[in-house]
């Protein structure tokens, strides 16, 4: 269970994608991002991914583009990984919707739930449910 706020992040994000006519698709909020010390402490988290390690399907391929069985980014964290290979594409598309959603919370948080502290730090889910943490990761 992700802290109050998380799902009205995640919603926002979908409205956002789908007014601009793009496709978008879920990935696991499993605590290996920046995310993880916010949710942890009761903060509401979000987030986008242009893809990490992995290879893309047939099905990312009609979504997406691209090449079936080719790593998603073959630079990620490599020493390949910099500027010389951003997808200037989804570098603007994404920047857009992290410009939206902080200027939509900017203006208001009429809408947005309260948050509930003590409540998120007494959940256990959310640290049971998550796989990525210290001497917890594999590469």
């Amino acid at each position: 269970m992700n802290p109050n706020g998380s799902e009205e992040l995640r919603d926002l994000y979908i409205k956002w994608y789908e007014d601009q006519g793009l496709n978008y698709t879920f990935i696991p909020f499993d605590g290996r991002s920046d995310y993880d010390g916010f949710i942890r402490n009761g903060i509401p988290g979000g987030g986008i991914a242009t893809g990490a390690e992995g290879i893309k399907t047939e099905k990312e391929v009609e979504m997406f583009g691209g090449k079936a069985g080719d790593w998603y980014d073959p630079c990620y964290h490599q020493l390949c990984d910099d500027i010389s290979n951003l997808n200037v594409t989804a570098w603007v598309v994404n920047t857009k919707l992290i410009s939206h959603s902080v200027a939509t919370y900017a203006r208001s948080l009429k809408g947005f739930p309260k948050r509930e502290l003590e409540a998120s730090l007494k959940s256990t889910v959310y640290r049971e449910k998550t796989k990525y943490q210290g001497s917890k990761l594999f590469i």
